[in-house]
């Protein structure tokens, strides 16, 4: 599982100081100015890290979604080689590629996936929508009026007509739903 491997090489190297000015988590105290205003150091680490297996899953998971991962892959690039010590932008650029491999494989796969999968879904609910009852109920009618030409089976043609135009979306064909076609032709 890949997230092992994520977690040997960030753990612990998300944490940073406020003031980007100290070297490391040691000298991470007291107070420094910022606008004139006396602001406490804080050692903190990022909102989403690879500390332990479940930040490391939902880190990777904001990451295979695209929702937010530059932050992520730009606080790799900037860990340290130690944890203790402060970030320094762009001193671990290797985690670039590593991003962009899992970017490419993870979030392209499911995206494809997820479309896929939503495609195959909304034909299956179209025809839970129209009710393989009512189809079959339809069909079977049909079977019983084909010899008949009474107004009771032009009445039923029109009633499977209409069942067939509500669960067509606007504007496409369904061959399975043409279930009227012989008797349209009246």
């Amino acid at each position: 599982m890949p997230v092992f491997g994520w977690l040997q090489l960030f753990h612990g190297k998300f944490y940073s100081c406020n003031d980007t000015s100290v070297p490391d988590k040691a000298s991470c105290v007291g107070t420094y100015q910022v606008a004139g205003v006396d602001t406490p150091r804080q050692w903190t680490n990022q909102p989403y890290n690879f500390d332990n297996i479940g930040m490391a899953l939902v880190s990777l998971f904001v990451t295979a979604t695209l929702n937010g991962y530059t932050d992520i892959m730009a606080a790799a690039m900037a860990a340290p080689e130690d944890p203790g010590l402060q970030p320094q932008p762009m001193s671990n650029w290797a985690s670039f590629f590593y991003f962009v491999a899992f970017v490419l494989v993870v979030a392209y796969t499911l995206l494809n996936l997820y479309i896929g999968g939503s495609q195959a879904m909304d034909a299956g609910s179209l025809l839970g929508h129209c009710g393989n009852v009512a189809l079959t109920q339809c069909m079977e009618q049909q079977q019983q009026h084909t010899v008949s030409t009474d107004s009771a089976a032009q009445h039923h043609v029109v009633a499977c007509i209409k069942l067939q135009r509500s669960c067509r979306p606007t504007g496409q064909k369904w061959p399975a739903l043409d279930l009227c076609s012989p008797y349209t032709q009246m």
